[in-house]
């Protein structure tokens, strides 16, 4: 019997590497959401560290104070652009979930209909073998007897 071969076999893995780049899109829009939110953290950090020291500066002027609420404005726009942009891209982050489940669906579906293929080709190579071995067996069975018929005759 010829070896198990699934004729699906490309298309398969067309879909699987389809499925890796959707993978490696959404792990992309993972990567610049975890930026936005560490850019986010950075400057709130850099707020709260510019007040400490404008608060520990003993000599302390209105010029100061000014930069700080100039770059307090700053952080609070930006932080709100960040905002924005993490709310957009986390629309685009469930939108490629929802296709990589569909590209992992469509593999799933692929590998299921390969497993009962060769699950059935399995089946039919296990009748082939046990017809050509009955058939061994019943060759041999005549041989035995045309043996048994040509020694009991006499010369």
């Amino acid at each position: 019997m010829k070896k198990f071969e699934f004729r699906l076999s490309r298309v398969l893995e067309y879909r699987q590497e389809e499925a890796g780049l959707e993978r490696t899109r959404l792990g992309s829009l993972q990567s610049q959401e975890k930026g936005l939110e560490d850019e986010r953290r950075s400057l709130e950090g850099q707020l709260v560290e510019a007040r400490e020291v404008t608060i520990g500066d003993s000599a302390l002027c209105g010029s100061t104070l000014q930069t700080l609420a100039q770059f307090k404005r700053y952080v609070s726009e930006r932080t709100a652009q960040l905002q924005r942009e993490k709310a957009s891209l986390q629309l685009k982050i469930r939108e490629q979930r929802l296709r990589v489940l569909e590209t992992d669906r469509r593999v799933n579906l692929l590998l299921k209909l390969k497993d009962r293929k060769q699950q059935a080709w399995t089946r039919e190579e296990g009748r082939e073998l046990e017809a050509l071995a009955a058939d061994s067996y019943m060759a041999k069975l005549a041989a035995q007897r045309r043996l048994r018929a040509s020694g009991d005759r006499p010369a």
